[in-house]
């Protein structure tokens, strides 16, 4: 009786709980690099509850900002942020994921623009070569990875949405961002 009750105990305090997810310390560590802070990097599949799929994103932060120490990211993004250098995985799950990553990051970062979706999106694609090379992205890959990345960014720019009088805005778009040209030469400390 008593080994019954040690292994149930065992299984409550060591079995998953609903909504799971995995956590990476690569993901983990690049993120808190961007946040300026320790934050996580939760990982869910499609079907789990607090996926980022089924509230029609790829990645989300909870609000109050500055009180959340994580961010959920879809399994797919995950894997190519963290395998960025890996040709196998499809170029638009690498170029997303660290895209993704570094604008889900900023909205943990303690500073003005943090729940201002168009400034963060703005500080994403800005700092998205940067994310990549802390994943360890060779020259090549980035150079490969970049005109996707840009594509990405554009395509979510104009994303069209409805304020509460119906009026069209575009919750991604800063007008004043200065968004890294196509063609960008790495080592150039003009193009941060």
């Amino acid at each position: 009786m008593k080994r019954f009750l040690l292994t149930i105990l065992a299984f409550l305090v060591l079995a998953p709980t609903a909504g799971s997810y995995y956590k990476h310390n690569k993901l983990n560590e690049v993120a808190s690099w961007i946040a300026m802070r320790p934050v996580e990097v939760f990982c869910y599949l499609d079907d789990e509850d607090e996926a980022p799929w089924t509230y029609g994103s790829w990645g989300y932060v909870d609000k109050p900002l500055g009180k959340q120490s994580y961010e959920a990211l879809d399994f797919r993004l995950c894997e190519g942020a963290q395998n960025i250098n890996d040709t196998n995985i499809l170029k638009w799950q690498r170029a997303l994921g660290i895209l993704v990553l570094t604008h889900e990051s900023y909205h943990l970062r303690r500073w003005g623009g943090a729940g201002d979706e168009a400034k963060v999106e703005c500080k994403a694609i800005r700092h998205w070569r940067y994310t990549a090379q802390k994943f360890g992205a060779t020259n090549e890959i980035i150079e490969d990875l970049w005109p996707l990345a840009l594509a990405l960014h554009y395509k979510l720019t104009n994303y069209v949405d409805y304020d509460k009088n119906f009026n069209q805005i575009r919750p991604y778009y800063d007008p004043n961002c200065k968004v890294p040209p196509l063609f960008i030469q790495l080592d150039d400390p003009a193009n941060p």
